[in-house]
């Protein structure tokens, strides 16, 4: 598949959590571009917004998401993030959402949507932290 990550220098310094990126990033893998045998291509992007959040979008142009599973996933995110675990055992997307939230707040967290022509968004936001200098 063809990786193509944009992630401004000004974001070079900012923190984020460890291990928050990286499971929705194997998603997009897995999920999306793993069912799909023509050309596969996952999008990595980051930009700093106005508001002082970090967004990061992951986006793969793999198979298709159900409007049902999609519906699915988003009630899940919606869930109190007392308890990470789904009736069906998909805990990833859960995972990271309940982490950012309990970190940051509930203005915080991951969205999920389908791409016009295959493929599915995630987005990721987080608050603009820098990584404090060692002196």
């Amino acid at each position: 598949f063809q990786l193509v990550i944009n992630v401004p220098a000004e974001l070079q310094g900012a923190y984020i959590p460890k291990n928050i990126l990286q499971p929705v990033v194997e998603n997009a893998v897995f999920h999306g571009l793993e069912q799909k045998s023509s050309s596969r291509l996952l999008r990595i992007a980051g930009r700093a917004c106005p508001d002082e959040k970090i967004e990061f979008l992951v986006e793969n142009d793999g198979a298709d998401l159900p409007v049902s599973r999609l519906s699915e996933i988003r009630e899940s995110l919606r869930a109190v993030p007392e308890n990470v675990f789904t009736d069906n055992g998909h805990i990833g997307l859960k995972n990271i959402n309940s982490r950012i939230k309990l970190l940051y707040g509930e203005q915080y967290g991951l969205g999920i949507s389908s791409r016009e022509g295959g493929g599915v968004s995630v987005s990721l936001t987080v608050p603009m932290r820098r990584k404090p200098k060692i002196v």
